[in-house]
């Protein structure tokens, strides 16, 4: 797993859909949130007064992974439009 995430991260197509595929990608990500989450908050809280602090991170970064998927998902869909994808193919020959 190290080396694909290594290859995902230069770029290297298989390493991408592996990953992509991985049942346990949204538990890592979740996770690397959480922990940065922790890392933000360590020194300026007390965890165990405030335990929403742990879980803050993954409920603001998940509405904003949704907007930007949306956005990415809408500009792709309007140039897919726009090269005639989103109509019906004309047949190649008459009759």
């Amino acid at each position: 797993m190290f080396l694909t995430t290594l290859k995902f991260l230069v770029g290297n197509r298989a390493a991408i859909f592996r990953i992509a595929e991985s049942n346990s990608t949204i538990r890592l990500g979740l996770f690397k949130v959480m922990v940065a989450g922790i890392a933000r908050e360590f020194d300026q809280e007390y965890l165990p007064s405030m335990p929403i602090v742990l879980i803050l991170p993954a409920l603001v970064s998940l509405p904003l992974c949704l907007l930007f998927y949306a956005c990415i998902r809408f500009t792709f869909s309007i140039r897919r439009r726009a090269r005639g994808h989103g109509r019906t193919p004309r047949p190649c020959m008459p009759g």
